[in-house]
């Protein structure tokens, strides 16, 4: 009895969710239009976006040679060396621009990849089927997922029919997850919801949009991670090089001073400014303005051969951080591989 009971409350449950479905159109693309004034466009925003502005105070802050240059030709300028600080001036600016318009050219290019890469996904509007842009899909849509079709949004499963899905992008598990349709619209669980950014593997299901961009959970996710910015290998190691040099410069550069005070037999006011100004135009001279350009033209050159390859790099720092890698640990089977067998 208790076995025929529960077929029956299933058999019960599937009618009035098919009912339901039967008499819903979707939304009218009037009500389209206001939920997509109110909640925005479905895709995920960038927190901090790149502007020419933050791009070029990038390639200044953190870069401590930068700061030793602008000292360098400060002091060029008080010691009377100004064929030297224009020298380091024309350096400083060589650094900063190629930086800038490498990042620049790079920004604009991802920029317009994501124009041209424009998903799309088959929904239910004014109860008819019809093809729209993922970005234009709103809460309380009623959408048509198949397999093989990347998820848009966060979504209810409606009904579905041997729904299997992919959510190793979320969880970094590789192994598929069957899906089943809500048995009540009050009560559900995450077997009965779909996640923006997973892929149906197998299967077909009728969907009702719950959130869409920055509130789904991939949304979350990018929120939290998008303000984090690590310093890179190669910018620490150069700061870390600018720093030892610019020590060992001055301390040499002071004991050269105090030397010369101390064997001086007679010590007077002109004698030690010139002692001072020797000293500073140590200090300068110990640095090799050459490092920068040396270091940008090598970053340049790599950066140029990448885009041979149809490989764009934002940043010209990124190319060395692949070849500081050593070892490559992952705990999940198919977490950076197919996450497939194959027979050859």
């Amino acid at each position: 009895k208790s076995i025929g009971l529960a077929k029956e409350l299933r058999l019960i449950n599937i009618f009035i969710i098919l009912i339901m479905m039967e008499n819903s159109k979707g939304l009218t693309e009037k009500e389209a239009k206001k939920k997509l004034e109110q909640y925005g466009l479905n895709e995920i925003n960038e927190i901090s976006q790149n502007t020419p502005i933050k791009i070029l105070i990038r390639q200044v802050k953190s870069n401590f040679i930068i700061y030793l240059l602008l000292a360098a030709m400060s002091l060029s300028f008080i010691v009377g060396k100004a064929v030297t600080a224009y020298t380091i001036l024309a350096v400083i600016f060589m650094v900063i621009i190629v930086g800038f318009i490498q990042e620049y050219r790079a920004d604009k290019s991802l920029k317009m990849l994501k124009k041209m890469i424009m998903p799309v996904s088959i929904i239910i509007r004014d109860g008819k089927e019809k093809e729209e842009f993922s970005r234009n899909l709103v809460p309380e849509d009623i959408i048509i997922l198949r397999s093989g079709e990347k998820i848009p949004a966060d979504c209810l499963i409606l009904e579905q029919k041997d729904l299997v899905v992919n959510e190793s992008i979320l969880t970094g598990e590789s192994k598929e997850i069957r899906k089943e349709s809500i048995k009540d619209l009050k009560n559900n669980s995450e077997s009965n919801q779909l996640f923006m950014g997973s892929f149906v593997v197998n299967g077909r299901c009728i969907a009702k949009i719950m959130n869409t961009g920055m509130n789904t959970r991939f949304g979350k996710i990018a929120r939290m991670i998008s303000t984090a910015e690590k310093e890179l290998p190669l910018q620490k190691k150069v700061n870390t090089i600018a720093k030892y040099m610019a020590c060992v410069a001055i301390i040499v550069s002071i004991l050269t001073g105090l030397l010369m005070v101390v064997r001086a037999e007679v010590i007077s006011s002109t004698f030690l400014i010139e002692v001072l100004i020797l000293t500073i135009a140590l200090s300068v001279a110990a640095f090799p303005e050459g490092l920068p350009v040396v270091l940008i033209t090598s970053l340049a050159s790599g950066a140029h051969k990448m885009a041979k390859k149809n490989a764009i790099i934002n940043r010209m720092s990124v190319i060395e951080t692949l070849g500081e890698t050593t070892v490559i640990c992952s705990d999940k089977t198919g977490t950076i591989t197919k996450g497939e067998m194959t027979v050859k």
